[in-house]
């Protein structure tokens, strides 16, 4: 469907494996309301589609998406996805991560 605007009502369709909890989201929610939509908007999402198994690599531009270069999967390194959602959970190295689409590649 479509992105939800302010003031919508909206119902999680799946778990994106994160663990903020809702005190803080709704913090972080209220600062990127102050700042001006360009600054606050995310990266633009992938429309590349994903699969548990598949060899992924950092894309270009991670560095901009969330938290992807505090991740363990560095440039030209190549990891699992262990799940799929909103982000995905991807292995590199014996250690897990929550990347956002944006910051990877097949």
């Amino acid at each position: 469907g479509d992105p939800l605007r302010p003031g919508d009502v909206g119902q999680v369709a799946e778990d994106d494996g994160s663990d903020m909890p809702l005190g803080d989201a709704l913090e972080a929610l209220r600062v990127a309301d102050a700042g001006t939509p360009e600054a606050s908007a995310p990266p633009a999402p992938s429309t590349a589609l994903f699969a548990i198994g598949d060899s992924v690599v950092l894309a270009e531009g991670y560095q901009s998406c969330s938290d992807a270069a505090a991740g363990p999967l560095k440039p030209g390194e190549v990891g699992k996805v262990l799940q799929v959602g909103r982000r995905l959970h991807v292995s590199s190295g014996g250690r897990g991560w929550w990347y956002d689409r944006a910051a990877l590649r097949a």
